[in-house]
């Protein structure tokens, strides 16, 4: 199964992040812009990026910037799925984790972020970093608002990062972009 490794997210992926490429000045969403200026629709005001911000990497002030993360657990919809997935699993048959078939079973800040936690997790064992127990093939999300990463746990304490995307996350940028489709 594809294993995702976790990255800064680049700004350059996010929708909002806009560069006016115009030969002269000029003046775009009520601010004043100069040729080649890099801005931000993301929040309620235009930002427009100051010379020390980083280039690439998303700045400490992106107004997606969730702090501290979420995390979210999800756990088995019902006991049928989690009885039909341990077989396939103790049989030695892989599964890919789909969305439907789980639910959030916790919700709350993180004390990391998805990079630590990816980092940490190398070196402790998953009841270490995390106040609470987590059962086999549930999966840990730690959302930051910019991208969410989802850890799938395995058996004996084993982590590995994932593809999952939850209906958590695009209801919550559904209700950012204010109802409008995404």
């Amino acid at each position: 199964m594809y294993e995702e490794k976790v990255r800064k997210f680049k700004c350059y992926y996010c929708p909002d992040c806009k560069l006016y490429a115009g030969s002269e000045t000029k003046i775009v969403h009520g601010r004043r812009m100069k040729p080649n200026t890099k801005y931000c629709t993301g929040g309620k005001k235009i930002i427009i990026f100051r010379s020390d911000d980083p280039k690439v990497n998303v700045p400490k002030w992106c107004p997606k910037r969730r702090v501290p993360p979420t995390l979210r657990i999800y756990h088995f919809r019902s006991p049928e799925i989690e009885a039909g997935e341990s077989m396939l699993a103790a049989n030695g048959i892989s599964f890919f984790p789909y969305p439907s078939r789980y639910a959030v079973r916790y919700e709350g800040e993180s004390p990391y972020t998805a990079m630590e936690f990816a980092k940490q997790i190398k070196n402790h064992s998953l009841a270490e970093l995390l106040s609470m127990q987590l059962l086999p093939y549930e999966i840990l999300e730690i959302d930051d608002g910019i991208r969410p990463y989802c850890f799938l746990v395995e058996r004996l304490g084993h982590v590995r990062c994932i593809r999952f995307k939850s209906d958590i996350a695009r209801k919550s940028k559904y209700e950012e972009s204010g109802g409008k489709a995404i």
